[in-house]
């Protein structure tokens, strides 16, 4: 996918939707692009890449719910209620899933529908920090707790046993492999995730049929609408795969299970004017919804709603 950035205007007919404009950010934002009917023309782009699987995860050891690879773990924490609905939390970059009340309202909100809770850190992240290792081309690589937090530095990631794995399976591995795990067990999987997390319920619901309904919460916009440096997004938000697979794509193959969530005056990223008007040029063909709040954080009344069709 190639962008041509011009100085004072923009040039429409990306496909899948994306809107090629300037970069000048006196600029108004499109409001509009062509998306493919969910018909024929869909399912025939989306058959070229029906399995996100062997870019983003390969695997690993699992004991309990821990999953290890390399130097690197990840725990699942399972809130138990006994029920036959599971619902998966993925947190973002910063601290941990418990640090946050909005986890607690979600988790308690399951509860009372007598759901389960998985919840989960990113790698290297929260409860998933500490001191990491991992190949690369020149020996192994040992990163402190802080490096590990990091995720540019994983860009370093090379197993020359095993040279088709990419850096953006260190990201994802661990938590497939526990969702994997516990899925046999329950009727209905929903998830929710917010930031890098967000970003994670978006590419899990792409490879994962199990997971019924899923909400992405300020998890990252389509390229086109990166343009402003606080809508960049983080390492496996970027990079030479999305080339190949547009995020249009990815969103299409989560299909109508898969609803995406932003804040309109987020703190920290994927805010309004972009997100509102990526919701436009969607029209309909991803599930898009604005939020009011102004903190990098979940409504969890919304959240509920769009998660059990309250």
């Amino acid at each position: 996918m190639k962008y041509i950035i011009g100085i004072a205007a923009f040039v429409a007919g990306l496909m899948w939707g994306a809107i090629l404009f300037g970069a000048k950010t006196s600029e108004p934002l499109p409001t509009r692009t062509e998306f493919p009917d969910h018909g024929d023309y869909v399912a025939a782009e989306l058959a070229k890449q029906t399995d996100l699987r062997p870019h983003f995860v390969f695997p690993v050891e699992m004991e309990g719910l821990t999953a290890s690879f390399y130097g690197f773990r990840v725990e699942g924490y399972l809130n138990v209620v006994g029920g036959s609905c599971l619902l998966v939390y993925l947190h973002g970059h910063h601290n941990s899933f418990a640090d946050y009340d909005y986890y607690h309202q979600l988790k308690d909100a399951a509860a009372k529908r007598g759901c389960d809770t998985l919840a989960m850190d990113m790698v290297g992240i929260g409860s998933n920090a500490g001191g990491i290792w991992f190949p690369t081309r020149f020996g192994r690589l040992e990163l402190s707790r802080r490096e590990g937090m990091l995720h540019d530095n994983y860009r370093q990631f090379y197993d020359t046993s095993h040279p088709e794995r990419t850096p953006l399976q260190l990201v994802l591995s661990g938590q497939y492999a526990i969702i994997q795990e516990l899925a046999p067990k329950y009727d209905n999987i929903r998830m929710i995730g917010i930031s890098g997390g967000g970003w994670s319920a978006v590419m899990l619901t792409a490879m994962m049929p199990e997971i019924e309904r899923a909400v992405s919460w300020a998890g990252g916009l389509p390229h086109e609408y990166r343009l402003n440096p606080r809508q960049f997004g983080d390492f496996e938000q970027r990079g030479s795969f999305y080339d190949k697979v547009s995020y249009w794509q990815i969103y299409g193959m989560g299909g109508d299970r898969l609803t995406l969530v932003f804040n309109s005056a987020d703190d920290c990223c994927f805010s309004d004017p972009e997100a509102s008007a990526f919701k436009r040029a969607a029209g309909g063909a991803v599930n898009v919804l604005i939020s009011p709040l102004d903190t990098h954080s979940i409504d969890p009344g919304m959240a509920e709603a769009v998660l059990y069709d309250n």
